[in-house]
């Protein structure tokens, strides 16, 4: 159908060349040489012909009229283009005049309309379209045989069928091949262009990904590390003249926590920037739960860990279960009145891990929330990266709080990293 070039691993189709670039870009050129060079000689064939053959006014008339149909055939040659069947159907006009004559360009003309069938339209329109004129070109000679003599008749029936059958196979033969070509070639240019589309697409849906989880990453140091510093704050500001000792602890804790997440931060910026020299240090798993919790206690919270089976090793899995706790823990502290206990669990079975943080605050006192819930949000794409479900609410009696998620014990590979 086409030549092929090899380009690594994509086969392209060969450029066309210098003619047909030319032609390509000079439609209205070639089809006015088709007229001048085609259509003018058969008109004159044509006239000749039959001015020839009159021996009355009436023939001159008539030959004048079989001129002016072959003229008027040559409107279809750049009809074919932009509407082939109508442009087809006025080429055919030429044939009217055509068993009077001598064989001549006029008879081609409908052949051009064939060809734009195969290389504008369709195969199957170009077939029936040859059908359809060989039928009843074929028809016409049959018919119009008995109104004239030797003469006077240019094509007998039994010449004319096989003949121009012949002309129209041809014309079908080179439509179809250039018809076909011309088709591939747009479909690989419109698979190209989808290919752009969609590689587009998949960055910019990389790209919004790639924001969400800097988002949640970016809320799980600073929004965490800002609340454990709030609240040692706070109590610092409490014992500083009761007990300046503890308080310069705390403040020194509070030192601790910044100087951690300003190395966190450090660390999220060097890959961001692509820094060679960003040293990077692992991600929290669920072996540092335990300690996580510990720090909160440390601050006051009541926090209990209870732990049932054995997480698996899958390190997206892990930093899920201790963000999740991460933000159960830092939500309990920022917004529960006065609990007796925040309960963590989290309990590993066969097919699915639960993970739960729930404190019994008292009710009725209303906390404005200080965040924008970036954290469930997060947490929720988190959750959902890894096949899981994320559910959060107060209780039914409107006290405390509770966070649960549960994720599957096989996740999804590659939708989440750590």
């Amino acid at each position: 159908m086409t030549a092929l070039l090899e380009q690594d691993d994509l086969r392209l189709p060969r450029q066309p060349g210098v003619v047909r670039r030319f032609w390509a870009r000079h439609e209205a050129l070639a089809d006015g040489l088709i007229a001048v060079f085609w259509g003018l000689p058969a008109a004159l064939v044509t006239l000749v012909t039959l001015m020839m053959r009159a021996d009355s006014a009436a023939g001159r008339w008539g030959a004048g009229l079989a001129t002016l149909l072959v003229v008027v055939a040559c409107i279809g040659i750049p009809l074919r283009r932009t509407r082939p069947i109508l442009g087809f159907a006025v080429l055919c006009i030429a044939l009217l005049p055509v068993p009077f004559t001598a064989s001549g360009p006029s008879q081609a003309l409908p052949v051009f309309g064939v060809y734009a069938l195969a290389v504008y339209r369709s195969n199957l329109a170009a077939w029936i379209g040859a059908l359809v004129v060989e039928a009843a070109s074929t028809l016409y000679v049959w018919l119009v045989a008995p109104l004239g003599t030797t003469q006077t008749l240019a094509h007998s029936p039994a010449q004319w069928t096989p003949v121009y059958g012949i002309e129209l196979l041809a014309a079908l033969a080179i439509g179809i091949t250039v018809g076909n070509r011309k088709r591939y070639l747009a479909a690989l240019i419109d698979r190209a262009r989808q290919l752009a589309r969609e590689r587009d697409q998949q960055a910019q849906l990389a790209a919004i990904a790639e924001r969400a989880r800097i988002a949640r990453d970016m809320h799980d140091v600073v929004s965490h590390s800002l609340t454990v510093m709030i609240t040692l704050a706070e109590g610092s500001a409490v014992t500083a003249e009761t007990d300046a000792a503890r308080s310069a602890a705390v403040m020194r804790q509070v030192a601790d926590t910044g100087r951690e997440a300003l190395a966190g931060m450090r660390e999220m910026l060097g890959v961001l920037g692509g820094g060679d020299s960003a040293e990077l240090a692992p991600q929290p798993t669920a072996a540092d739960v335990p300690a996580l919790v510990e720090r909160f206690r440390g601050l006051g919270l009541p926090a209990v860990l209870r732990q049932e089976g054995e997480l698996p090793a899958d390190a997206a899995l892990q930093l899920a279960v201790y963000r999740i706790v991460q933000e159960g823990l830092t939500n309990a502290l920022r917004y529960a009145h006065g609990p007796t206990q925040v309960a963590v669990r989290i309990a590993a079975g066969a097919e699915t891990i639960e993970v739960e943080v729930d404190d019994d605050g008292l009710p009725g006192i209303p906390t404005p929330s200080i965040g924008a819930r970036r954290g469930l949000l997060g947490l929720t794409e988190r959750v959902s990266a890894l096949g899981g479900t994320l559910a959060s609410g107060h209780h039914d009696s409107g006290a405390g709080w509770r966070l649960a998620a549960a994720l599957p014990r096989r996740a999804t590979p590659g939708k989440e990293t750590a």
